[in-house]
């Protein structure tokens, strides 16, 4: 599409490999689908860093590279474009990303990746991946609930859960239309926070529990009239809202929601 993508892709740097096996093992009818499919990367990150400091088409050829042949080039390397480019969406390869975000930024921390739902949701919705790619990324960083997930990382269930109910609070917002079941897998968003919930200590952030829980108990409250698909949301607040309101829970929490449940129930009556 932009003619300098098409550049010999040169640098000083050495590359780091990601196990090219799925990319040798790509049929020439997988080849040349991948090359149709390339422009519509290629346009969003032209249009994503047209104008920025650093050089766009070097970076579109780094991820060119990568996407051909699977070189990780030591700038261009953001996990995110790595899951998207790469040549396989089974779980193993994207366990692969894993590996790699472990050994970099995250290499001291867990990571989630439920606020990047609508950026890969784009892709899914224009045909560049499919929901299954996405599907098997978000399991192989979370697992397929909150257990998994700390196993993954090697982190304390007590303190990473306020990170994991922040994240997934602020991915499922106000339930936006566009998390469509045959697009985004946000069955597996509630479920990790349903099993983080019961880890998720007030003492540990204060702050965080009314930052957290206050969207949770706003949604619960006006979805039935004011959404325009309360019947498929509604059961998986629900859920939340119940868990909440149990003893399953931190008491804080649990007193936290009780009281401000009401609230919002004695505002809708007056």
């Amino acid at each position: 599409m932009h003619e300098q993508s098409a550049l010999i892709f040169v640098t000083d740097y050495p590359m780091m490999t990601f196990d090219t096996t799925p990319w040798r093992n790509l049929t020439k009818q997988q080849k040349q689908t991948r090359d149709e499919k390339w422009p519509l990367f290629e346009a969003w990150l032209y249009e994503r860093g047209k104008d920025d400091e650093t050089d766009v088409y070097e970076e579109i050829a780094a991820y060119k590279q990568f996407y051909d042949k699977g070189d990780v080039h030591p700038i261009y390397k953001h996990w995110e474009y790595l899951t998207l480019l790469h040549a396989s969406h089974e779980m193993a390869a994207m366990h692969e990303v894993v590996k790699f975000m472990q050994k970099g930024m995250y290499a001291n921390g867990l990571c989630t990746v439920y606020r990047q739902i609508l950026f890969f949701k784009d892709f899914v919705e224009n045909g560049f991946v499919t929901r299954e790619h996405l599907y098997n990324f978000i399991v192989a960083v979370h697992g397929e609930d909150y257990l998994e997930h700390i196993k993954i990382w090697a982190a304390d269930p007590f303190d990473k859960a306020g990170q994991v109910v922040s994240d997934a609070v602020i991915a499922l917002g106000e339930w936006r239309p566009c998390y469509d079941p045959d697009l985004i897998p946000y069955q597996l968003v509630f479920k990790h926070l349903l099993t983080a919930l019961p880890y998720y200590k007030a003492s540990i952030s204060p702050s965080g529990v009314e930052y957290n829980i206050t969207p949770l108990c706003r949604v619960y409250s006006w979805l039935p009239n004011r959404h325009r698909n309360p019947e498929l949301a509604l059961p998986y607040y629900q859920q939340v809202i119940d868990l909440l309101l149990s003893d399953n829970v931190d008491p804080e929490v649990k007193r936290w929601s009780t009281n401000f449940l009401k609230q919002l129930e004695a505002e809708a009556e007056s």
